[in-house]
């Protein structure tokens, strides 16, 4: 498994990596000397109660923050995606509480995506899945904020509600093993 990730992050083989077979050190320099390989990409780490900052995210603004978490290439963050530790079990069975949700507000989100958001009734952030109820007469989706842990609310009802924004779709988790 670790030749297989290794293998990958040098577009090699397992079997280059662990035998020489096929080894090409031309392909290996010209994969580790790239910006991407030296360095992983910093994504500002938020807090989920810094409300305003996620409105100026929604607005178009850029996450700010002196925490920063490195992630891998693999999730291609975009330049406004940002991060923040999960508070909540709302979403337990696909990010726990206390991973890092990575939050990208420039990729499309769909139906049964996890998005994150702000709703009336709630402190800061939520992350909750984006469900999609029905299509109205003006081609606009009908949807709910669903939490996957029954024990936590849901915003039903979602798109009737001016005050509900959409921040982004979570692109990802880091997870403490």
């Amino acid at each position: 498994k670790v030749a297989e990730i290794y293998a990958r992050h040098l577009r090699s083989t397992p079997e280059a990596i662990l035998y020489g077979k096929g080894f090409n050190q031309d392909t290996v320099n010209a994969t580790i000397n790239t910006p991407q390989a030296l360095a992983p990409t910093a994504v500002p780490l938020l807090d989920c109660l810094d409300v305003e900052q996620f409105r100026s995210i929604a607005s178009g603004g850029y996450p700010m923050s002196e925490k920063l978490i490195f992630v891998g290439e693999e999730l291609e963050c975009g330049e406004r995606t940002s991060s923040v530790k999960v508070n909540d079990k709302a979403m337990e069975g696909a990010i726990a509480e206390g991973e890092i949700a990575i939050i990208d507000p420039d990729k499309p989100y769909a139906a049964g995506d996890v998005v994150a958001a702000l709703a009336p009734g709630f402190d800061g952030l939520i992350l909750r899945k984006y469900r999609v109820r029905a299509i109205s007469d003006e081609g606009k989706p009908k949807f709910d904020l669903a939490a996957i842990n029954p024990d936590y609310p849901s915003v039903l009802d979602a798109h009737a509600s001016p005050d509900v924004q959409i921040i982004g779709r979570v692109i990802g988790a880091l997870r403490k093993f």
